[in-house]
């Protein structure tokens, strides 16, 4: 019976704390395997030369097979002039700290080719997005010129999005932005199932 008293309590500490897997941040309890090298470093930063690390979380890195496997049409690869393929993964960086800019005139906007996202152009390499919400814009992300000019005129954009009170931003390049928002509904379900117990 004196047993069972102390196994119960042990029981429900292990079942409500992150294990020597994880890493806890906010209520999540991220595994390892998934943070960047930098997320799992415990040493001090005394440079000074640096921002203080307020509000910052940690980094998740999706490889392109996984996000693959859950949306098909994710391109893993895309071909490159000088290195024959380039690989597209996702890093995810969480955050406390939201960015919130405002469009400077609204008339100024420009369609993009993202369902609902408008660019405000701010030169010809540098533009920042916004998603219409009602009558509203909100910040979606920078975006800049990736490409070689007319001959390639791709992009690639920072995008950041809402997980409960934190924000999550990543980097995607054209070939996969038009599936940001499964991209999104992805990290959120992987989030989800990443909550402590």
């Amino acid at each position: 019976m004196n047993q069972l008293i102390i196994f119960t309590p042990l029981l429900l500490i292990a079942a409500c704390s992150p294990s020597t897997s994880t890493i806890k941040w906010d209520k999540y309890c991220l595994p390892k395997a998934y943070l960047t090298p930098a997320s799992l470093s415990t040493a001090p930063s005394n440079d000074s030369n640096f921002d203080k690390n307020t509000g910052y979380g940690p980094s998740i890195f999706f490889e392109g097979k996984e996000l693959h496997k859950h949306i098909s049409s994710f391109k893993v690869t895309s071909p490159s002039h000088s290195t024959g393929h380039i690989y597209h993964h996702i890093q995810v960086n969480l955050s406390n700290n939201k960015i919130i800019k405002h469009v400077l005139n609204i008339e100024n906007l420009i369609r993009s080719d993202m369902e609902n996202i408008k660019f405000e152009d701010q030169s010809p390499y540098h533009w920042v997005a916004y998603d219409k919400a009602g009558s509203d814009y909100l910040y979606w992300g920078d975006c800049m010129l990736d490409g070689h000019g007319e001959t390639d005129p791709s992009y690639r954009c920072t995008h950041q999005f809402n997980i409960g009170d934190t924000v999550g931003t990543y980097t995607i390049k054209d070939e996969n932005i038009l599936l940001h928002q499964k991209i999104d509904e992805f990290i959120l379900n992987k989030l989800n199932t990443w909550q402590c117990k």
